[in-house]
């Protein structure tokens, strides 16, 4: 973190965070009040309750948990010492994921390798037709990936094979999150495809009306999306309906974070 500067101009920055905070906080809070109105009725089912894997030593998802959150609940005892190297043929274009004894990295020509995290040894690779669009997700028995040709794809953790995909009609740009059984996807045409996880059927869309510039986030029921790098909109995963929407007072740098009852957000603007 950065050292202040002067001491006006940290009141100035530290007034201006906890406005931006403030307009979420009562946002969430006013949710239930705003969702009163007339509901359509609970979505369709998933038929299991599979979630990304968890763990104090797993890292199966972009931001670590369904709310990105990025925290550990303990030091994982890392001492920044090189204990093996796993070179490739192609770019990286995304972070790995980390799930049990292997890691998981899908690189730019399309190849997703899965290596033993003790020695970087190769237990399998895939490669599918098109590249990749982020980073992979992984449950204890699946692996998920965004293809840039719009298709969402399961895998077998066990040996990569393809269990299922599902095309839809536009680039999915962003990690999933596989939560409670199904996986959320983001597209640049405005869509979120909620999937079954295991079946990989369509359970539900919802438009948001704009493209979808980042993962993502769950938190209690909700989830909340990033649309056209300026509105976090609020959607009630009973219903697959929106609560909320909330117009960020600068462009965001990243996609919504979910802290307890919070959702957080950065800026371009500071």
């Amino acid at each position: 973190m950065r050292p202040w500067g002067q001491a006006a101009r940290n009141l100035r920055r530290s007034h201006t965070r906890s406005s931006m905070m403030v307009c979420v906080v009562l946002l969430l809070g006013s949710w239930a009040v705003i969702a009163s109105d007339a509901l359509d009725g609970p979505v369709s089912q998933p038929s299991t309750r599979i979630s990304a894997a968890a763990g104090h030593d797993a890292w199966s998802l972009p931001g670590r948990d369904p709310g990105h959150t990025s925290s550990l609940l303990k030091h994982m005892g890392i001492k920044g010492e090189i204990s093996w190297r796993f070179d490739t043929d192609a770019d990286w274009l995304t972070q790995p994921a980390i799930a049990g004894a292997n890691i998981y990295i899908a690189t730019s020509d399309g190849r997703l390798s899965a290596i033993k995290a003790d020695d970087g040894m190769v237990t399998w690779e895939r490669v599918l037709p098109t590249p990749f669009s982020s980073a992979p997700v992984v449950t204890d028995q699946m692996v998920y990936l965004t293809l840039r040709d719009g298709q969402l794809v399961a895998l077998r953790q066990a040996d990569g094979h393809q269990i299922w995909s599902v095309k839809t009609p536009a680039p999915l740009a962003h990690a999933p999150v596989v939560h409670r059984g199904v996986v959320y996807a983001g597209s640049w045409d405005g869509s979120l495809y909620a999937v079954d996880a295991v079946e990989g059927h369509l359970l539900w869309t919802h438009q948001t009306g704009g493209r979808i510039t980042a993962p993502v986030s769950i938190n209690r029921g909700l989830l909340a999306v990033a649309v056209n790098d300026l509105l976090i909109q609020i959607i009630d995963l009973n219903t697959g309906k929106k609560r909320l929407v909330f117009e960020a007072p600068y462009l965001l740098s990243a996609g919504p974070v979910f802290a307890g009852d919070h959702v957080l957000i950065s800026t371009q603007g500071g």
